[in-house]
């Protein structure tokens, strides 16, 4: 056994009971008992536990310690924050914990400890695995990479999409991407953890600046966090950087802060891995561009990549360095040509794909249209491209172009479900019922926020319709599956539409309220506010005012419904 208290002169006295022999902290907490301390750090302890299971076995599980009043504020809330997220993740990659493996234990002579009980995920860290067996070759990082980014299987419903795609999907930055958090199990599948970083971004473009920067915890491990990262602005984008860090490390065997050059503070990794093709190097080149728009967008993108266009690439530098090609060049010359163009192509594609993705974030909704359909012509195989294609049409209000463009992203990736999800909005917008829901169906099979939109979605549809009972079970059902501000507003705000048409307005009037101050810019939200609170014979005149004055470009059709009938009552 381990004595868990820092103070203790000797944690590794052994002891059959359930008491310290050394200081008399408690041995046995919440049913667990610590058997090994596996690392240290000025602020933390980590532990490996057991617990008996139900058959009289026992359970090894990982237990991360610190101490409750020695620590800063920023500090357990970053432990809070890792014991939230890790609660409601749901991916066999990733460790998981239940709702009671947070718990507080008070320790003689010291103070109180904060304790966080998790999975064990079995293997080893990829940074042991490298020191044990050196360089990966070729094969093995781009296998690694693709498992990290691929999207769920439409055809096998059992299958997860890869542990940082899925992260990505549910607007989590890991920020502390690097081999020794990734974990190589026995399947063969690699785990991430040390969640003690995450960051929780409900932009998927950008990241939610503080304006005062000292509000955000700065998170980084030296050679591995981008630059945007450091200076407490941390993207999607700040985890490719990362990634890209993490394999220049797997790939050379080199600790990539040791492959700096001081004086001009470039990253020298090619030479030292001579093992893979000059595309492969050039693109992992563009994971850790200094500027985050350099980077790939998505991890969508990547696995587009990785799938289709960099292993046409090294095939044909292969192919150009190869000692046949050169004895018959000649021969060969219009087929290597016709590859060269490809590639050049393919690049040309990704750039206009990055620019138009910056322009729909500013929303220039042309010049983004006009930038992606560069992207499109040049690579017509890029799902990720039409479907932004599509999005930048839907908001120029060219419905043609936009069902074109989302069915052409869906044709080449079926498991596009943010492509089903846009379909079905443009859809819901043309008053189509029926077709919107079919697609807001499929795209309930992508990630739990998807999810929860897509249903949220045909929730207020059912509303429309007046299938009161129908659209409040299906908010329910799906609460737990998101922490995003924004889709909880609107989950609580159809509740509360429902509840209304069900005549529950006490109810109504709670879910509301609980819709306001999640998005307090809804305009919805008011004007059923002002509905329930009239009902109710309540003072409503601050929603209802609200509701009548305000004006959206993308307002619902329901919302000007009722803004007319405010109008028409007196006042």
């Amino acid at each position: 056994m381990y004595c868990i208290n820092p103070n203790c002169p000797d944690p590794h006295r052994s002891s059959e009971e359930n008491q310290c022999l050394a200081c008399g902290t408690p041995l046995l907490f919440r049913g667990y008992r610590a058997v090994a301390l596996i690392e240290k750090t000025q602020h933390s302890e980590i532990f490996e536990v057991v617990v008996e299971n139900n058959d009289g076995g026992t359970i090894r599980r990982i237990m991360k310690v610190i101490q409750a009043e020695t620590s800063d504020r920023k500090r357990i809330e970053l432990f809070e924050r890792e014991y939230a997220v890790l609660s409601w993740l749901n991916h066999p990659n990733i460790p998981r914990v239940d709702l009671d493996d947070f718990f507080r234990v008070s320790v003689p002579n010291s103070h109180e400890m904060l304790c966080l009980v998790m999975q064990k995920m079995e293997g080893e860290t990829l940074e042991q695995w490298i020191t044990q067996n050196g360089p990966i070759s070729e094969k093995m990082a781009l296998e690694w990479l693709r498992q990290l980014v691929a999207p769920e299987i439409e055809q096998d419903p059992e299958s997860f999409p890869g542990v940082l795609a899925y992260l990505h999907q549910n607007h989590i930055v890991h920020r502390d991407l690097k081999p020794s958090n990734l974990i190589l199990q026995p399947s063969g599948k690699l785990a991430l953890i040390d969640f003690g970083g995450v960051y929780e971004l409900t932009n998927p473009y950008q990241a939610e600046i503080a304006a005062d920067r000292r509000s955000v915890t700065v998170i980084t491990s030296p050679g591995y966090s981008a630059p945007e990262q450091i200076n407490a602005q941390a993207l999607f984008a700040s985890d490719f950087y990362a990634l890209g860090r993490t394999w220049v490390r797997l790939l050379t065997a080199q600790l990539p802060i040791d492959l700096i050059d001081p004086q001009t503070n470039q990253l020298h990794w090619h030479r030292r891995a001579p093992q893979i093709s000059r595309p492969f190097a050039r693109w992992l080149d563009t994971l850790m561009s200094p500027t985050p728009d350099r980077r790939p967008p998505t991890t969508i993108a990547i696995y587009e990549t990785l799938t289709y266009q960099l292993p046409q690439r090294i095939r044909v530098s292969r192919i150009l360095n190869s000692w046949a090609f050169k004895v018959t060049a000649t021969g060969v010359s219009v087929a290597i040509v016709i590859g060269v163009g490809i590639i050049f192509n393919s690049w040309r594609s990704d750039e206009a794909l990055r620019r138009g993705l910056q322009n729909l974030q500013a929303e220039q909704y042309q010049t983004a249209r006009r930038e992606l359909e560069v992207a499109v012509r040049l690579n017509d195989r890029s799902s990720d491209a039409h479907s932004n294609l599509g999005l930048a049409c839907y908001y120029l209000s060219d419905d043609p172009c936009a069902i074109k463009q989302y069915r052409r992203a869906i044709e080449l990736m079926p498991d596009n479900w943010q492509a089903h999800y846009n379909l079905g909005a443009l859809y819901d917008r043309q008053g189509k019922i029926p077709l919107a829901i079919e697609y807001y169906t499929k795209a309930t099979n992508g990630s739990n926020d998807l999810k929860a939109l897509a249903i949220n979605n045909i929730a207020r549809l059912k509303n429309r319709q007046r299938q009161y009972a129908e659209a409040e079970a299906l908010v329910r059902s799906v609460l737990d599956l998101t922490q995003t501000n924004s889709t909880l507003a609107s989950l609580y705000k159809n509740l509360g539409w429902a509840l209304f048409g069900l005549k529950q307005y006490t109810e109504a009037q709670v879910a509301l309220e609980k819709a306001l101050p999640l998005d307090p810019t809804r305009i919805d939200t008011y004007c059923l506010l002002a509905f329930v609170k009239q009902a109710r014979n309540f003072d409503a005149e601050a929603e209802r005012s609200t509701c009548k004055f305000s004006v959206s470009r993308l307002a619902l059709p329901e919302v000007k419904e009722w803004q007319r009938q405010l109008d028409k009552q007196k006042g």
